[in-house]
């Protein structure tokens, strides 16, 4: 019965952990508004039934972001959830790239959390309850060669979260952050955008091995709630990423012998395309 009517904001909805996020809230019995750049969400929420509804955002664009916040307060009376799930990910030599790469990354990984922390946090605050959960990553947690702007607005929202939440705690207001391993996700697929200059894209899933270890956004977005609900601070799946951030902590040389031989694979790799 937690979520039984919980009034719930969600960036980032149309595909991915932010799309399961979604499906397992309203099967739990929220009333879930899902966001995303992507026109796609209408769709998804469609699919979703009555308790999902669906507007196109752009997370970094503070003025809509102002607006939807508008439009939410104005048909409810709380926000109980706030997950500033959006985020854009791809692999690449970070020699190839431009401030333009540097600034797309910061404006939807950073940006667009610290606009939804702004706008809704003080409503929290004032409500005195609620709950913002962030997602960052792993990569948040350990060094993510290959994609080093994205582990970069990583580590920036995991020590945004796990600061504020230590304030937020005497103010009614709980702070969560989901730290995804390796989830079956489209962001795998992903290159740069064709807006910025070209790079050439790591192949992220056999870089990372994702084939072997990873596990659905569903699965995730299962796990995740459960552990959202005991308000527990760094939410990692799969489990097995537990150890990894362990390992680089505690034995950070083993953790780079082992890492740099699929480093220097995928170095070999690109010389002989």
């Amino acid at each position: 019965m937690h979520w039984k009517n919980k009034i719930v904001l969600i960036t980032g909805a149309a595909s991915g952990i932010g799309l399961a996020l979604s499906k397992e809230m309203i099967r739990r019995g929220a009333m879930v508004w899902m966001t995303d750049i992507s026109a796609d969400i209408h769709e998804r929420a469609k699919n979703l039934g009555d308790n999902a509804t669906s507007e196109i955002l752009d997370v970094s664009c503070i003025k809509g972001f102002q607006a939807f916040i508008s439009k939410i307060t104005s048909t409810h009376k709380q926000i109980d959830y706030l997950f500033n799930n959006a985020g854009i990910g791809y692999g690449c030599d970070a020699g190839e790239l431009t401030h333009e790469h540097y600034d797309h990354y910061i404006d939807i990984n950073i940006r667009g959390v610290t606009n939804g922390i702004s706008l809704v946090y003080p409503i929290m605050i004032k409500q005195g309850f609620g709950t913002i959960v962030n997602t960052a990553s792993v990569g948040g947690l350990i060094p993510s060669s290959l994609m080093a702007p994205y582990a970069m607005t990583k580590h920036a929202v995991v020590g945004l979260s796990i600061s504020l939440r230590e304030e937020a705690k005497h103010k009614g207001v709980n702070v969560n952050t989901l730290c995804p391993g390796s989830v079956n996700t489209p962001i795998f697929d992903s290159t740069s955008p064709n807006s910025l200059p070209r790079v050439r894209s790591t192949k992220l899933r056999e870089y990372t091995r994702e084939k072997d270890v990873s596990i659905s956004p569903e699965l995730f977005a299962f796990n995740a709630l459960n552990d959202i609900e005991k308000n527990k601070s760094l939410i990692i799946y799969p489990k097995m990423f537990r150890f990894i951030v362990w390992l680089y902590k505690n034995f950070p040389r083993i953790y780079s012998l082992i890492t740099n031989q699929n480093l220097k694979q995928e170095f070999n790799r690109v010389k002989q395309e």
